[in-house]
């Protein structure tokens, strides 16, 4: 039996083909015989999904980006949707936002406050199969800036103090 059979990496879709020929009916004919099979190809559902980042500084605006969603799939490619989902490690869902492949910041964070946020995400090839997978987007914490210089005494630490301070150069301490 000869046979050609379907292969994902040749691009072929759903419905294809498969073409068998040179089949031998009985060992006293050499007659030939065609057939023709169709091929309805299951889509398989995606199997991870990856973050470029998922640490961000405290403090920064909404609408901020911390990383990029990309998904693993054997038989699909981009684009996936992906959408934050509830479930097991969502507690956090509501603070973040996913426009297109990107998870941002839906609030300003404070690492004081929490430092570490769960999300759940859920991605969907153009078929429809989906997978989710909870994240853990850690929150680092930004130094204190210097914003103003309060001088007492006097000697030259007092006097280079004050001159810093009017030079607008204390945050450089």
């Amino acid at each position: 039996i000869h046979y050609r059979a379907w292969d994902q990496a040749d691009g072929t879709f759903p419905g294809s083909s498969v073409l068998l020929s040179s089949l031998t009916v009985n060992s006293l004919s050499e007659t030939e015989s065609t057939a023709s099979i169709t091929v309805n190809v299951v889509n398989d559902a995606p199997s991870d999904i990856q973050l470029t980042s998922s640490t961000i500084r405290e403090k920064l605006p909404i609408g901020t980006v911390i990383g990029q969603f990309s998904s693993l799939d054997i038989d699909s490619v981009a684009p996936f949707a992906y959408s934050l989902v509830e479930g097991a490690g969502s507690i956090d869902n509501s603070r973040f936002e996913i426009v297109g492949n990107e998870l941002r910041l839906a609030e300003v964070l404070d690492f004081e406050a929490l430092p570490n946020h769960s999300i759940r995400v859920q991605t969907t090839d153009l078929e429809g199969a989906s997978f989710e997978k909870a994240f853990v987007v850690q929150v680092l914490n930004a130094p204190p800036r210097v914003t103003g210089l309060y001088v007492r005494g006097s000697g030259w630490n007092s006097s280079y103090l004050a001159m810093l301070a009017a030079n607008n150069l204390g945050s450089a301490l």
